[in-house]
C-alpha cells in the first residue's frame, strides 16, 4: 500500500463520516468553553446536539439521540441562566451572571431519584421494544445509563453546580466503552477527551469556587 493509497483511504473515510467528525470537533470545543465558563458554551452546544441527533440515529442509539433534544432545550436555559442566574443582592439591586456553587444537600435525594427513574424507564423501553435489535445487554443498559446521567449532569452544568463534572467523568467513561463496541471511532476519541477534560473541569471550577469564597 502506497502513501497515496493511505491518503485516499483517509480522505474517503473522512468524506463518509464528516458529520461525526464535525460533531466531535464541536463537542470538544463545547467542553473547553464550559470549563472556562464562557457563554459561547451554549450556542456551540446547540450545534453539537444538532449533529449528534443524526449520528446517534444512524448508530441506533435512540436514547442518546433523544438526549440531544433535551440538550437543545437545556442549552437555551443554560445560556439564559449563566447570563442572568445570579440573584439580586441588596447592594446591586439587580441580577447578574451566575457563579459556581455546590449542589445543596437537600437537592441530592430528588436528583438521585429522578436519575434512577429515568434510567429504569429507558432501560425497560429499550429491552421491551428492542430486545431483538442485535445490540448487547451492555449496550442497551449503557445507552440508558448515559441518557439518565446526561440529563442530570447537563442540568447541573446549566446551574453551574461543580458536581456536574463528577457525573460526567462516570458517564463519559461508560460511553467510551459503549461507542468502542459500535466502532464510532471519532466519537470514542471525543468521549475519551470528554473524560479527561471533565477531570480538568472539576479542578478548574473548584479553583473558581475557592476564589469566590
Amino acid at each position: 500500500m502506497t502513501v497515496a493509497d493511505i491518503i485516499y483511504g483517509v480522505l474517503h473515510w473522512a468524506a463518509e463520516n464528516w458529520i461525526e467528525l464535525v460533531g466531535a470537533a464541536l463537542g470538544a470545543v463545547y467542553t473547553v468553553l464550559s470549563i472556562r465558563q464562557h457563554i459561547l458554551t451554549w450556542p456551540v452546544g446547540l450545534l453539537t446536539s444538532a449533529f449528534y441527533i443524526v449520528i446517534f440515529f444512524q448508530a441506533k442509539f435512540y436514547a442518546n439521540m433523544g438526549l440531544q433534544f433535551y440538550y437543545l432545550g437545556v442549552s437555551i436555559y443554560g445560556w439564559y441562566y449563566w447570563l442572568h442566574g445570579q440573584e439580586a443582592t441588596p447592594d446591586s439591586g439587580s441580577s447578574g451572571a451566575a457563579s459556581v456553587s455546590r449542589v445543596p444537600a437537600w437537592m441530592w435525594p430528588p436528583l438521585i431519584a429522578v436519575t434512577v427513574i429515568i434510567f429504569a424507564a429507558i432501560a425497560w423501553l429499550r429491552f421491551h421494544y428492542e430486545a431483538d435489535s442485535g445490540m448487547s445487554v451492555y449496550a442497551l443498559y449503557g445507552d440508558a445509563f448515559t441518557f439518565a446521567t446526561g440529563i442530570t449532569a447537563t442540568w447541573m452544568l446549566a446551574r453551574k453546580y461543580i458536581e456536574n463534572w463528577l457525573l460526567w467523568i462516570v458517564a463519559d467513561t461508560v460511553a467510551v466503552v459503549l461507542f468502542i463496541n459500535q466502532a464510532l471511532w471519532p466519537t470514542v476519541g471525543l468521549y475519551t477527551i470528554y473524560t479527561v477534560m471533565a477531570v480538568a473541569g472539576y479542578f478548574q471550577w473548584r479553583r473558581s469556587l475557592w476564589k469566590q469564597q
